[in-house]
């Protein structure tokens, strides 16, 4: 099983608690006609290996998931410093998800951010992981199924890590540097087995969480795709009530497919 401690979710924990409340303070507006030239859009695909719907709404393991998320590549590098690490926070602005029949929505989350690894160096009790990732994280924030309003998580997030000192390639060459990619990632170049792909949803007047998970097939660039202006939706007692589930899901590691 490929050990994968997911370094890049912790500076997501950061944006929750207002680390990254002044990362963004001009963002391109995605929702704008015309569209800022600084609105790139990229669609992606995913096979669906875990569906737990109780709700009826996420479709069958084995479905091929599609989706687009639009997002703004001007946003700076809120750690320019450290050429590890590249988080742009504010940087995502919606996503939407084809589940079967249905169509998951979310936009301008909270805690949403781009966030970029290049040769990030883990201490991993005794040994040395080296690891470039891609992860694109919408956070907890309101969203739709359909029309039905609830709360809603994206996370699509690519990984490759080695031990540093044991040969082969390492580090790895998935990403050449922190920078926020303008250009698709090659999903091929990642090589971590448990590459998350999740979308989860609660909705307002049901009483359980329905989520898919699987591993990204492909990710490219299309031609920009605008965001609807902002909605406002009244989910706060659902949210009150996910939070607890949410918290448990990134704090846990998510099992290697097999």
């Amino acid at each position: 099983m490929p050990f994968n401690p997911h370094p890049v979710r912790l500076l997501v924990v950061l944006s929750t608690i207002g680390v990254l409340a002044n990362a963004s303070a001009a963002r391109a507006n995605c929702s704008a006609t015309p569209l800022p030239p600084e609105c790139l859009t990229f669609a992606f695909t995913a096979s669906a290996d875990t569906v737990s719907d109780l709700e009826g709404v996420f479709g069958t393991v084995g479905s091929t998931v599609s989706g687009t998320f639009t997002f703004d590549s001007s946003i700076s590098d809120f750690f320019p410093d450290d050429s590890s690490i590249g988080f742009y926070g504010d940087s995502l602005q919606c996503v939407s998800v084809n589940l079967g029949e249905r169509t998951f929505y979310q936009e301008l989350g909270s805690a949403s951010a781009i966030a970029v690894t290049n040769d990030l160096e883990v201490d991993a009790g005794g040994i040395t992981l080296i690891g470039d990732s891609y992860t694109v994280d919408m956070g907890h924030d309101d969203a739709s199924v359909d029309g039905q309003l609830g709360n809603g998580d994206f996370l699509f997030e690519l990984g490759a890590i080695c031990i540093q000192g044991t040969g082969g390639t390492c580090p790895p060459t998935a990403t050449t540097s922190d920078s926020l990619p303008t250009t698709p990632p090659d999903v091929g170049a990642f090589t971590v087995e448990a590459n998350a792909f999740v979308v989860g949803f609660f909705p307002v007047l049901g009483q359980s969480t329905a989520t898919v998970e699987g591993l990204p097939i492909s990710l490219t660039s299309v031609a920009p795709i605008p965001c609807p202006e902002p909605t406002s939706n009244a989910s706060a007692v659902a949210c009150a009530l996910s939070l607890g589930w949410i918290a448990r899901r990134r704090l846990g590691a998510r099992p290697a497919n097999v």
